[in-house]
């Protein structure tokens, strides 16, 4: 058996270059530096508004009723960011998981532990490696993306 016709093989490698593709399209289109600064800034709104609501400040309340306008824009633009990656990544998912499906439906690899909440079984197929291999290219990638923003920072 040949490298490319085995199953594991050939899952394993069109996941990593799906989870590569999926998380290079998230970090150029997804503009991740912007959605922290949005997050940042409705983590802000949302502690002074408790803050005032604590305090009962009905002149702080009102100056942050008219900040709520601006906590919706800031809301649709994180919003925005988040929507554009999945709208390219979702048909592109489906055209590659039914091409997996028509190839490698019957496909089984077993673990030596059964994952729980999701299947007790030790038996798996070509749907479970690829969401496996997928969230394990994910971490390994956003870990490198870390140590080059902080070695980065360091310069």
């Amino acid at each position: 058996m040949s490298l490319i016709t085995d199953p594991f093989i050939s899952i394993t490698l069109v996941s990593i270059a799906y989870g590569i593709f999926s998380f290079t399209v998230t970090q150029v289109l997804g503009n991740r530096k912007r959605l922290k600064q949005i997050r940042k800034e409705m983590n802000a709104y949302t502690k002074e508004l408790s803050k005032a609501m604590k305090e009962n400040d009905e002149q702080k309340l009102e100056e942050l009723k008219q900040k709520q306008k601006e906590f919706s824009k800031l809301t649709m633009e994180s919003f925005k960011y988040q929507m554009i990656p999945l709208i390219i990544l979702l048909p592109i998912v489906g055209v590659v998981l039914r091409m997996l499906a028509n190839k490698y439906n019957d496909f089984v690899f077993n673990l030596p532990f059964g994952i729980p909440f999701i299947h007790p079984s030790t038996e798996y197929g070509y749907l479970a490696l690829f969401m496996i291999v997928i969230f394990i290219t994910s971490l390994v990638l956003s870990g490198f993306l870390k140590i080059f923003e902080t070695y980065n920072k360091g310069k």
